[in-house]
Order: C-alpha cells, then structure tokens, then sequence
C-alpha cells in the first residue's frame, strides 16, 4: 500500500488505502488486519486508522475474527451472486438509456477507455485493468442520463470493484471482457445480425428481423405467427441463463416445441453445456463466421420437410450490456474447486 502524504481527512483516505489494497489484491481475504500493521504501513498515527477500521467494518471489508481482531473479510458464493444480479440488472437497462446518447464524440471517449483495457490486460497490470473496466462502466452510467442509477451504483461501488478485482485476478480471457465492453458501446450491434441475416438470404432462406429490445413473449408469438422452423437468438445481456429457459417455455406452452432454438452473441463457455441441456439446439459463438452459421443451420431436420430448406428465421438481438454475471459464475465455481 501506498503511503498516506496528506493530513486532510485522514480516516477516509486510509479507508480508500485500504479498500484499493483489498481490491488489489495486497489484502487477501481471510488475511488479518491490525492497527499497527496498518498504521506502519501507511505511516500514520493510530488513531485515524482505528477510525478507518471501524468504517470498513459497518460496511463489510473487514470482519471480526474472534479474539484475534479483524480480517479481510472473505467473499461468499451469495453475496457475488447477489451482487451481479443487482448490477447485471443495472448494465442492462444503462446500455440500452445511452445507446440513445452516443455520439461520435462520445464514442471515442468509451473507445479510448476500452484500448486502456486491453492494453492493461495484456501487460498484466491489475490495478490498471480494473480502473479501465470501472471506469467504462461509469461512463455508461453516466451516459445513462439517470440519476437513480448513479446513486445506485455510487453506494455499491467499492465492492463491485472488489468482485471485478477477485474475477480479474482469476480470468484468463482478457480479451472477451474487452469484446464485451466494446459490444455495450456498439450501439450497432444489428450490424452483425444484419449481416448474418443477409448471408442466410443468399444461402436460400427466408429471414425475419424482428429487431433490437424484444420481449421473450414478442419474438415467440413472431416466430409461431411467421411458422419458422429456426428461432435464432442473438444475445451479449449476459442475460443468456434466464432468456433461453423463458423462450422454451413459452414455446412449449404454444405447442411449438418442434421449433429449433439457435443462440449466439457472447455466452460463456461455461453456460454453453447448460444451455445445451436446457434444450436449446445450437449456440453460435461471437465471430462465429456466416458459413458456418449457414451450414449448421442446414444440418438440422426442418419441420418443412426441404433440404436445404427455404425457411423464416428469427433473429432476436436483445439490447446490449455487460455478462459479468456469466463471469462471476465461473469466478464461484473455480473458488468452490479450489
């Protein structure tokens, strides 16, 4: 940790000292915390610190270890799960409110945000790493235009950090999180599933574009209203685990079971196993190239009865925002193996 230069508000900059330490992984969990340590290290007198201890406790950094003081309190499977939700359920609504802001210059302020996360992760510099990530995310909030879900944030923000920071420490693919981030700035992202739906046209199938921000309930009464045999669902929510179970249950109540269900964007490969046992068909990748799309639509036995069918297609892009959740996830599992 960094020594503390100033006299002014002493206790709140030990506090931040601290919670960027536990962040950071200078402080690990379980690991304990005492006044002296604290105050030799940061080269302060004993009283702030003891001040400073008292406010990371109310709010959950630290925990009493009987006797022997406090530690770095260790983070469970519930309070992570519980967290991404909340914050899973906040991305999504912030990236649809500022894909209706973006602007040019807007963008390049996010773009130039994302190529600090990438060049972050590449030279392996965690702290760098998640100051890009949480800064990205601010901005979306920001961009957000809605002040409740800044509020909201600001209350929750030094222990989203830390979740991001036990997550980064752990994930190997950097670069998908940056994908990600650079996908929740792509207002565009109709531009890939555009894409995808020309080449399917000119392999001999019938498409239908439902556009951006349907409802599970939307896109199930399209594609039996429109008889497809393939409903393809593209999706980079993070959203994945809750979408798929709705549409096959919809599907199933409409007694459209016969419906082949594809999915692709950005999904873990944790959760494509899951998926796959929910019942859906195919999951497709990000990158995935339009070929083989094409191909693996045409592997399946169509209800229409043609090879290669000429058929409608579905595809539902849902409004973009950040798979932390599906990160966070594995962050649980590895811990629990561990």
């Amino acid at each position: 940790m960094k020594k503390i230069q100033t006299e002014k508000n002493l206790p709140e900059l030990i506090y931040d000292s601290v919670v960027n330490a536990i962040v950071e992984g200078l402080l690990r969990p379980g690991e304990r915390v005492t006044q002296e340590s604290l105050a030799e290290r940061l080269d302060v007198s004993r009283l702030p610190v003891s001040q400073a201890m008292q406010r990371l406790r109310d709010d959950g950094f630290l925990s009493a270890v009987g006797r022997r003081g406090l530690m770095v309190s260790v983070l469970d499977e519930n309070f992570v799960a519980q967290l991404y939700e909340f914050r899973c359920g906040i991305d999504l609504i912030s990236a649809g409110l500022a894909a209706q802001r973006v602007t040019a210059g807007v963008r390049k302020r996010g773009e130039d945000i994302i190529d600090e996360g990438y060049a972050a992760g590449k030279a392996h510099d965690l702290p760098a790493r998640i100051d890009a990530d949480m800064r990205f995310h601010g901005f979306i909030y920001e961009l957000a235009g809605n002040t409740f879900i800044l509020d909201s944030m600001e209350a929750h923000w030094n222990h989203v950090r830390r979740v991001m920071g036990e997550i980064l420490i752990v994930e190997k693919n950097h670069q998908q999180i940056w994908e990600e981030h650079a996908a929740i700035l792509d207002a565009g992202h109709d531009r890939g599933i555009k894409v995808v739906a020309r080449s399917l046209r000119d392999a001999g199938m019938d498409v239908v574009y439902t556009g951006l921000h349907r409802t599970p309930e939307e896109v199930v009464d399209a594609a039996i209203q429109e008889d497809v045999d393939i409903l393809g669902i593209s999706l980079l929510s993070g959203a994945h685990m809750h979408i798929f179970p709705k549409v096959l249950e919809l599907l199933k109540d409409r007694e459209a079971e016969d419906m082949i269900v594809a999915g692709g964007g950005v999904i873990p490969d944790d959760d494509v196993e899951q998926l796959y046992q929910m019942g859906v068909h195919k999951i497709l990748l990000q990158d995935t190239p339009p070929q083989e799309i094409i191909d693996s639509f045409r592997q399946f036995r169509w209800k229409s009865g043609i090879f290669p069918p000429v058929t409608a297609t579905i595809i539902f892009p849902t409004r973009t925002a950040h798979t932390g959740f599906g990160i966070a996830k594995r962050w649980i599992l590895k811990n629990e193996m561990s």
